[in-house]
């Protein structure tokens, strides 16, 4: 039997269920077309409701593919609250905060505190979900945070601009 934390594989790369989370995302989304649907589109609310809707998907499995494919985004599942989990493309430039409270001031926590999200990427301080030696004074991020109320959660896209600089090849 499958338990809760069975399923909740987001993130690992160690077990069959992510495995079958893997295959099952290339038989229902297929690399080949989703890329070419999102081709030359930056992420918004449209593109992902038509995403859903092509390929007839959760927003969950929709947003980890688009994480997966596009790579420059990360993707934080909160609950209650707190990060569950996260899911980052290869191009993703810095650490994500793994666990803990929302920052209060992130998009997200406004879910949590009743209030309606913004349908569009905002400036957020990048402490908010980063926790890298990489980031500096002032820096920010865009978050674009989309609440599941039926599940008490909201997940969050992070789009990080990489600066370059001698040291350590981020500003």
């Amino acid at each position: 039997k499958c338990t809760d934390k069975d399923l909740n594989t987001f993130g690992r790369k160690d077990n069959r269920e992510s495995e079958a989370n893997e295959f099952a995302a290339e038989l229902l989304m297929p690399e080949d077309i989703f890329k070419e649907k999102i081709k030359h589109k930056n992420l918004s609310y449209n593109l992902l409701e038509d995403l859903i809707a092509t390929f007839e998907t959760s927003l969950t499995a929709t947003g980890i593919r688009f994480v997966d494919i596009y790579g420059d985004y990360a993707l934080i599942c909160s609950e209650n609250s707190l990060i569950k989990w996260f899911s980052k493309g290869k191009e993703f430039p810095f650490f994500v905060t793994a666990n803990g409270r929302l920052n209060e001031d992130s998009i997200a926590i406004e879910f949590f505190k009743g209030r309606e999200l913004p349908k569009s990427f905002e400036a957020v301080p990048a402490n908010c979900w980063l926790d890298d030696y990489k980031l500096k004074e002032g820096m920010e991020v865009q978050e674009f945070s989309i609440a599941l109320p039926y599940y008490n959660q909201v997940l969050s896209f992070i789009y990080a601009e990489a600066y370059e600089d001698d040291e350590y090849g981020y500003l």
